[in-house]
């Protein structure tokens, strides 16, 4: 039903109901209410003339009763019809003629009144009254009454029809078009002006409404029209299905991966942009997870293949969401083309190995260099170790020789470092950190670095007051090989007559270590230059030994320890280096012994010894039976490849061998298995000589079971202590002679 109808209906019900009342109840109730009036008034008439007429029939004077008579029935004769008088006999006093007789109706009223006194009756008065003719005029009037009740009532009617129209009917028509054109997304359309009343009220309300929607509806669509332009360009394709497969919607990018349009795969199942193997298991993995209600997962990050249109497949990375649009299960994938990134896995999978095998290709290259460097190197210091020994020598002989000792030297100290550098620069550094005692270091450095200052006149002073509760978390070794480098390099760059102070200060987590000299300082400009390999700054062209890669290894030791290194200089006044790093309370360390490079000879008693030396060099055989004929208690035996040495081990059974690594026929290691194998050259003790002095010889060395690892060029009082200690059975702690260098020995 509208809205116009159910507000005229009441009205005109109301309009109906007044209508039926006014004729059904209210006329008839008017109609006889005025005949109990118009009964009463006849009752009165009658009350006044039965008196009259009373008198006149005690007198019997019939004479002045047809005249009363008369006069009544001429003055009533519009509503009396007839009037009889009878005796109570019946006979018909009043009037003289035949009266006239009336139909039994209802128009037609008869009234009838004794005239009597108390004891007798005299006569019986009928009347007959024409009530048809009052009851017509009575609803003539009721009718005229209603008809102008109707009227007006009509006339309300309408104007309540049109009130309703202006103020309530038209105005729901606008918002029900309003309404109409906001469903459809139309926001322009004019709302009937709002007044006070409840339709006002809707009208606001609905303005407010419109406006929240519009707003709404322009966020929805800029966001949309966002996620859209995101999906539009985004580079993954984005794929949604329904649960049996079907395609539902595409973004461009799927397009350009799989070369189809959009209107060749919506309505398509999935499985054609599969490759053969996964379209056979696609439809039955969504059955199973149909079955299994969402509680197996989905695909997160699959790597599996897809096909183009022109049948060419390519690898993929799939993931698979689930979500849930009007009750109905829907699937959404992500693909992502992962050709180029298998590609560039695959170049970098290759470029590790290249790397790696770059890698091994330089340690090899660095362990064959150093070893071929070492072979000559032990030839040329282990001979010249000797002759310096010669008294016969004249003193500028003797000078050449200490020349040649100084160059070896000094190439060997240049191999050691680019070697440190390389390892380091690798990541192949092998540290042992560790609680060191400061004190103890800080003593070892003085005593090392003490002849070289006074050969140059420096004044070197120590000072670990600041640490003596504290110990450093480092590798001994390596911290000791960076202060030693700090103090040499303080002592040679410093002016005549100059200081070099190696002090300590405690921080709150860390130690302090710094190298104080009254050199000439170094230019702001050359600061980031002195880390640099090879960069000796202006001393390149100077007298002063060096390599100039010692502070970069020093700083990349230092970092790797978990350290810092910092410069600080002023041009003419001179420079200090400082290091910090972590500290804990203080722990002692045994006492190392250092060995004399002067001494060459083997502190032993008069028992002689036989010794087995297994070199293929016959440079390397001469310089060793040369070190072993000076010493009167030891006899040497020589072999020039594993073989004879095995041969020789089981004959002779010397008491110890010296066994070099890279021989023609085995190697080394080869060579220590048999002899640990054989029941009578097991617990002969072995100590490797070679020129292979990488870290991971010397612990390969070590794992193989050698009792010592020496490394070439030969350190002859170094040689001699280690043979005097295993072929006396001492557990002494045997160290390298050169303080700038770790032990290469075990």
């Amino acid at each position: 039903m509208k809205l116009r109808t159910k507000l005229v209906a009441p009205v005109a019900t109301a309009f109906a109901l007044f209508v039926l009342l006014t004729h059904f109840y209210w006329q008839p109730q008017q109609l006889t209410q005025q005949k109990e009036n118009f009964i009463e008034q006849e009752h009165e008439i009658l009350n006044l003339l039965r008196p009259v007429l009373f008198d006149q029939l005690i007198s019997r004077d019939f004479a002045a009763l047809y005249l009363t008579l008369d006069s009544v029935m001429q003055a009533e004769e519009d509503e009396w019809l007839q009037v009889t008088l009878h005796t109570p006999e019946g006979h018909l006093l009043y009037p003289l003629t035949e009266p006239q007789t009336f139909p039994d109706d209802e128009k037609y009223l008869t009234f009838q009144y004794p005239i009597s006194s108390k004891e007798e009756t005299f006569a019986s008065l009928t009347i007959v009254t024409d009530w048809g003719s009052e009851s017509d005029d009575v609803i003539a009037a009721i009718t005229r009454l209603e008809m102008g009740a109707i009227f007006i009532f009509g006339i309300i009617t309408v104007l309540t029809i049109i009130w309703q129209h202006l103020s309530i009917h038209l105005p729901l028509r606008r918002l029900e078009k309003a309404a109409n054109e906001l469903s459809r997304g139309e926001f322009s359309a004019q709302l009937p002006k709002a007044g006070k009343d409840e339709i006002g009220n809707l009208t606001r309300a609905f303005g407010s409404m419109k406006n929240n929607l519009q707003q709404a509806v322009q966020k929805a669509q800029h966001g949309e029209t966002r996620i859209r332009a995101i999906l539009d360009t985004i580079q993954d394709g984005i794929i949604t299905i329904d649960e049996m497969g079907i395609i539902q919607n595409i973004n461009p990018a799927v397009e350009k991966l799989f070369g189809y349009t959009g209107a060749e795969l919506i309505g398509c199942n999935i499985s054609l942009l599969m490759d053969k193997k996964e379209a056979t298991q696609h439809d039955g993995y969504l059955q199973r997870y149909r079955e299994a209600d969402g509680i197996r997962e989905l695909m997160r990050g699959k790597k599996t293949g897809a096909q183009r249109k022109d049948g060419s497949t390519f690898p993929i990375e799939l993931t698979v969401s689930e979500m849930f649009l009007g009750g109905e299960r829907m699937f959404t994938g992500l693909i992502r083309d992962i050709t180029k990134r298998q590609q560039a896995e695959q170049a970098l999978i290759s470029a590790k190995e290249e790397a790696e095998r770059a890698n091994l290709a330089k340690s090899e290259f660095l362990s064959r260099m150093s070893h071929e460097l070492r072979t000559p190197m032990n030839a040329i210091l282990g001979f010249a170790q000797l002759i310096k020994i010669d008294e016969d020598l004249s003193e500028e002989h003797q000078n050449y020789i200490q020349d040649i000792y100084d160059a070896g030297e000094h190439l060997l100290e240049l191999i050691n470092e680019v070697l440190d550098l390389s390892a380091v620069e690798a990541g192949q550094l092998s540290l042992s950190i560790e609680p060191v005692n400061v004190t103890e270091v800080f003593s070892e450095c003085q005593t090392l670095m003490s002849p070289l200052a006074e050969s140059n006149g420096i004044h070197l002073e120590v000072d670990f007051t600041g640490c003596n509760e504290f110990s450093v978390m480092a590798d001994r070794i390596r911290y000791k090989q960076v202060l030693l480098n700090l103090l040499s390099n303080a002592i040679k760059y410093n002016r005549p007559n100059g200081n070099v102070l190696l002090a300590c200060k405690s921080d709150k987590e860390t130690l302090n270590f710094s190298v104080k000299d009254t050199g000439k300082g170094i230019k702001d400009e050359h600061m980031d230059m002195i880390f640099e390999p090879f960069n000796r700054l202006d001393a390149s062209d100077s007298n002063i030994e060096g390599t100039g890669i010692g502070l970069l290894i020093s700083r990349r030791l230092v970092e790797t320890m978990g350290g810092k290194m910092n410069i600080e200089s002023t041009p003419g006044i001179g420079s200090t280096f400082s290091i910090q790093l972590p500290k804990v309370a203080a722990v002692s360390t045994p006492t190392t012994q250092v060995l004399e490079k002067s001494t060459i000879e083997m502190q032993t008693s008069d028992t002689s010894h036989s010794l087995l030396y297994i070199e293929d060099s016959v440079v390397n055989r001469r310089l060793v039976q040369q070190i072993i004929n000076r010493q009167d208690n030891l006899t040497l035996l020589t072999a020039p490849d594993g073989k004879q040495g095995l041969e020789l081990a089981e004959t002779h059974q010397p008491e110890l061998i010296l066994l070099d690594i890279g021989l023609p026929d085995m190697d080394g290691y080869e060579v220590l298995a048999q002899l640990k194998n054989n029941e009578n050259t097991r617990k002969i003790p072995v100590i490797a000589l070679s020129a292979n002095a990488m870290a991971e010889d010397l612990e390969r060395g070590k794992q193989a079971g050698f009792n010592t690892y020496l490394t070439k060029p030969l350190n002859i009082p170094l040689l001699l202590k280690t043979l005097d200690s295993l072929l006396n059975s001492k557990k002494t702690q045997i160290l390298t002679t050169d303080p700038a260098r770790p032990e290469n020995i075990y």
